[in-house]
């Protein structure tokens, strides 16, 4: 009897330790993990608590859409990891035929398929589709160009394209300005919205929360000689972008007339311009403007006391000299005066 008990229980453990294999061998990932193929369809057969694994190879970044249909008692769960495990998207999906879009950076993912526990099972087919960006420069999980160090660099008058993703949400471009003047910026986002901000390398010039939205936004800043920074962020919702710079010098002026008055003084008249902050306006007795040189500096004011002035009148002077003229204007930035370019000069005699 002793003997039919031992053997009863070795029996019923046995039976135990089958059903705990089967559940351990059951619960968890029930396939291979393969590539998927752009274009052709794959499906599975799960339980609640199984999953299937695919790998997404993108060759460069781009938009992922799958096309998913499912059906059963529960509802699956969608989800996609980075190479480093973190993931990034998850998804409920429920019976029927939906279809799913998100833009990544190059790399490789794990996309899985999951049961709900407490579900019973599910049937699902996917048909997984890729277009790549037109970004200039292809970011890839460890080669981002997110912080200064990795900006990418870009030539003043050309256009760059980009791309923002589920993992990538700042770009930063490099770029030198020839000389002094207005860079007209031209973004256009493929998204809801992005936000920028320009900046120079040497921190003294800094333009920040540009807000751009869908189609062309068109911004213009005065900048100096120099390199910059320009730091694109992504707003709402991910997909490509692009932007083009342009650089304009200082507006320049002209000398309208050089008049010789009595007393051997001379008044020079130039054009009015009323973007600028001001003038620098010179005569001299040589073409070099190294001999006998005069100079005046006329800033432009504000408010109640507004003035722009268009002249003005130079003193002793030697009679029966030729005298040369010329005049500039400048814009002022961080209480610094960056000047244009000189105007053509115009010749003049001191007769009285």
């Amino acid at each position: 009897m002793r003997q039919l008990k031992k053997t009863v229980v070795l029996a019923v453990l046995a039976v135990v330790m089958t059903m705990m294999v089967s559940v351990s061998v059951k619960a968890g990932r029930i396939n291979t993990p393969t590539n998927v193929v752009w274009g052709q369809s794959f499906s599975g057969y799960v339980t609640a608590g199984d999953y299937y694994e695919y790998n997404l190879v993108l060759p460069k970044p781009g938009k992922v859409t799958l096309l998913l249909n499912q059906s059963g008692d529960g509802n699956v769960r969608m989800r996609i990891f980075d190479s480093a495990n973190t993931r990034l998207l998850n998804y409920v999906v429920n019976n029927g035929t939906q279809s799913y879009s998100f833009d990544l950076v190059e790399g490789t993912y794990s996309l899985v398929f999951e049961g709900y526990v407490g579900y019973q099972e599910f049937d699902f087919s996917c048909v997984p589709s890729f277009v790549p960006s037109n970004e200039n420069i292809a970011e890839g999980y460890f080669n981002k160009n997110n912080d200064l160090g990795m900006a990418t660099g870009y030539r003043v008058g050309s256009t760059m394209n980009g791309h923002f993703a589920v993992n990538d949400d700042k770009d930063i471009y490099k770029f030198k300005v020839s000389k002094a003047g207005y860079i007209n910026v031209k973004v256009m986002p493929r998204m809801q919205r992005l936000s920028f901000d320009l900046n120079a390398v040497s921190g003294d010039i800094s333009y920040s929360n540009n807000v751009a939205t869908i189609g062309t936004n068109s911004y213009k800043f005065f900048v100096p000689k120099g390199t910059y920074y320009l730091t694109m962020e992504k707003g709402d919702g991910t997909g490509e972008y692009s932007f083009s710079m342009s650089l304009k010098g200082i507006t320049t002026t002209k000398v309208k007339t050089a008049k010789n008055l009595k007393g051997k003084k001379a008044k020079i008249s130039w054009s009015r311009k009323t973007n600028v902050d001001g003038y620098q306006v010179q005569v001299a007795q040589n073409k070099k403007f190294t001999k006998g040189k005069k100079s005046k500096t006329l800033a432009i004011t504000t408010g109640w006391s507004a003035k722009n002035p268009t002249s003005y009148t130079f003193t002793k002077l030697k009679k029966g000299k030729y005298y040369y003229a010329r005049v500039r204007t400048y814009k002022l930035a961080n209480g610094k005066k960056y000047y244009s370019d000189w105007s053509a000069v115009k010749k003049f005699k001191v007769k009285k």
